[in-house]
């Protein structure tokens, strides 16, 4: 890449290209270098590829701060997905709004949090995967390792959503805010 970043995918591809091994993440103890950071949005992106996601569709992101919620925003910029963040805070009835409410068909959930989601599966009808984020049973890193990193993303004009996070609802239940490319 050269020149100026054109959008948020291009910042990373950007410091990418100028400093492959500088930090881009730290959460605790663990870091990401712009080179890791690109790769694991990339193969996110070719992820939810693989899955039957297309330009449109919404994956949820429900934990707590965690780099994947990180990772599947950019992914959706290459895809024209959509993160549909869900507040962690939130009780299982509005949970099951928000994933209902944005059709979500692929929901990415924190190991904590995965009772809620238990307790609520049978109200998502949209929902046909759901993708465990660490603790014990994590899938998200070996739903990574399996597939190789997206070189070409699909073209999306800059009107297309890439996020949606939730209002707080404080007149009824909350609704969505849309953040374009």
């Amino acid at each position: 890449m050269n020149g100026t970043p054109r959008d948020i995918a291009d910042t990373v591809e950007y410091w990418r290209s100028i400093k492959p091994e500088a930090e881009a993440i730290r959460v605790g103890s663990r870091s990401w270098t712009w080179t890791e950071f690109s790769e694991r949005f990339r193969r996110n992106a070719a992820a939810q590829s693989a899955l039957g996601l297309r330009a449109g569709d919404r994956i949820v992101s429900y934990d707590k701060n965690h780099p994947f919620c990180l990772e599947t925003t950019f992914a959706c910029m290459l895809t024209g997905t959509t993160n549909a963040v869900v507040n962690f805070r939130l009780a299982p009835p509005e949970v099951a709004y928000i994933i209902n409410d944005a059709k979500a068909s692929v929901v990415l959930v924190g190991h904590e949090f995965l009772p809620v989601l238990e307790q609520i599966r049978g109200e998502l009808p949209n929902v046909r995967q759901v993708i465990v984020v660490g603790g014990e049973h994590d899938e998200y890193e070996a739903w990574l390792a399996g597939s190789e990193p997206l070189t070409d993303a699909t073209p999306v004009d800059e009107g297309q959503t890439f996020l949606q996070l939730y209002t707080s609802g404080t007149t009824g239940f909350p609704k969505g805010a849309m953040l374009t490319q």
